[in-house]
């Protein structure tokens, strides 16, 4: 909180910190830390050469919140997988879903990144498996709506799946379309009243896109960034996570 209070707005830096992460997560951060604090008078006796490790001995949050933070990713890693588990039985049989859960979880960055911290990553991976599970049940798919809002706001790049999923309901579930505009709505109404009242537009900084790179005269820049996207040692999508591969494939 004082690091947001200290924050100059108009920097997409500071902006990325109103996404939806900290809401979505203070219940299991809270329940962590009241773990620990029921904890403490049996682990108040230990020591660690680990900061964080021994902050978390002491109850004291302010050094043992990565522990924290770790242990909530993790669950919020294990809730996707689950839900992976879930729809691929759909379609498969159960040892196969099981294959596809642990390719998901340790063939990808998914547990080493964002099963590693409160990043945007591992919320939005969950909120958008919720959607995906729900747009497979007809009786279901207007509540889609409702996580699909909710994964924009914790990262703007899901947009590409709210534009998506949004034309499969129009396309396949008429009926239903306006109701999965209503689960959407409470969100997006609150996500943009903050940022006008905050920035003053309907979106924060780091929620607008950029046109620059995109032109006709940036195709050559684009493709390097592609490329880089796609095989950069650093960053690489197939060099991280080669079983991809198998995606193009198929």
């Amino acid at each position: 909180a004082y690091e947001i209070y200290q924050c100059d707005w108009s920097s997409d830096v500071c902006s990325s910190d109103l996404a939806a992460v900290p809401i979505l997560t203070a219940p299991l951060i809270g329940a962590a830390v009241a773990g620990m604090n029921l904890l403490h008078p049996l682990l108040g006796g230990l020591h660690s050469s680990y900061a964080m490790v021994e902050g978390f001995f002491r109850a004291d949050y302010d050094a043992a919140h990565p522990v924290i933070e770790q242990v909530v990713a993790s669950v919020l890693l294990a809730c996707s997988a689950w839900l992976v588990i879930l729809i691929a039985r759909r379609y498969v049989e159960e040892r196969h879903a099981l294959l596809l859960a642990a390719l998901f979880a340790f063939g990808t960055s998914a547990y080493s990144t964002a099963g590693r911290g409160l990043w945007q990553h591992g919320p939005c991976m969950l909120l958008l498996l919720i959607a995906f599970y729900l747009l497979e049940d007809p009786k279901l798919v207007a509540r889609a709506g409702l996580p699909l809002a909710l994964a924009y706001t914790t990262r703007p790049t899901a947009f590409v799946a709210v534009v998506v999923f949004t034309l499969y309901v129009a396309r396949k579930h008429r009926t239903r379309f306006v109701a999965f505009l209503a689960w959407a709505a409470p969100v997006a109404i609150g996500f943009l009243v903050l940022n006008r009242a905050m920035f003053g537009s309907w979106l924060a900084p780091y929620f607008q896109p950029g046109a620059q790179g995109y032109g006709p005269r940036d195709v050559g820049a684009f493709l390097e960034a592609f490329a880089g996207n796609m095989i950069s040692p650093s960053r690489g999508l197939f060099i991280f996570t080669p079983v991809f591969a198998l995606a193009v494939w198929g």
